[in-house]
């Protein structure tokens, strides 16, 4: 999409067609283990618009972004069929203010429910930025259903790329494939604080196909439960022959931004954890003590 006062539109062509798509469609095929394939099309041309002004994009304050996204679907809807498609996503050039954003709506069109949200984001945000090549695999998330975990203003989690975008070991967490459905049943083990147990086991590497034990589950309360996951060099993980047990706790009861996901320690060797301990004995093996 462009505006009449900012015609240029190679750039952001070029980064989706390069860069951005092809990073979505591998990553989401890795990291669901090859039950998800995402297939993206390009509007053959253009979208163009007034100028930035008539959307308030070209000053600081609130910029039109509803206004914006009405009229660039209106365009298109008579040579689109949106029931073809389960998302969109708009991108622009850009802006004198430099404006980028995200924003999420529920609508109907060609008879088609949008509730998973739509995408705006200004190019300039990550256009021809390679640390930021899985940029729209981290919006891709929020449609799947993801937030931001993580408290705002405190370090954000390398390992998980709802945390961090621009992380060179992305993945999303243990937690967050359990939730979409990716990691099945039978390949996680769940204990309790409130019985006393000790188990050994091997988890394989998050991001690796095998059928093997994918994470640890030990229920704390009704909303908080602690994750232990083992990340290994894999297809989508930039830091070869490393690997790492993550463990977190997960409370389902706090906001976006506030903490939901709270990382205990990274790549140590012992954990000593509120009534159970978790011994590291080489590689992803496991030794895991729950006191009664």
């Amino acid at each position: 999409m462009q505006f009449a006062d900012q015609p240029n539109t190679v750039d952001v062509v070029t980064e989706w067609k390069e860069r951005q798509i092809p990073a979505l469609k591998k990553f989401i095929y890795a990291s669901s283990f090859q039950k998800l394939t995402v297939e993206v099309d390009i509007h053959p041309s253009p979208v163009i618009l007034g100028n930035t002004s008539e959307y308030r994009l070209n000053s600081e304050g609130n910029p039109d972004l509803f206004g914006l996204t009405n009229q660039a679907l209106a365009q298109v809807d008579a040579t689109l069929d949106f029931a073809a498609y389960d998302f969109i996503t708009i991108a622009y050039g850009s802006t004198p203010n430099k404006v980028a954003g995200v924003i999420g709506f529920n609508r109907t069109l060609d008879g088609k429910s949008f509730s998973g949200g739509l995408i705006i984001g200004s190019i300039r945000e990550y256009v021809g930025e390679e640390s930021k090549k899985n940029w729209l695999v981290h919006e891709f998330g929020h449609l799947l259903g993801l937030t931001h975990p993580y408290a705002y203003g405190f370090e954000m989690a390398p390992w998980d790329i709802m945390g961090n975008a621009t992380t060179n070991v992305p993945d999303f967490s243990a937690w967050h494939k359990f939730y979409l459905g990716w990691i099945e049943d039978l390949q996680v083990r769940c204990l309790s604080t409130n019985r006393a147990a000790k188990v050994s086991m091997t988890l394989t590497a998050l991001s690796s196909p095998d059928r093997g034990n994918k994470i640890v589950i030990i229920r704390k309360s009704e909303t908080q439960a602690y994750f232990i996951e083992y990340r290994g060099s894999e297809e989508i993980d930039e830091l070869r022959g490393t690997y790492s047990v993550n463990v977190y706790l997960v409370d389902v009861s706090i906001d976006d931004g506030k903490g939901s996901i709270k990382l205990l320690q990274e790549g140590t060797k012992e954990y000593k954890v509120e009534n159970w301990s978790l011994k590291v004995t080489s590689g992803s093996n496991l030794e895991i003590e729950v006191r009664g």
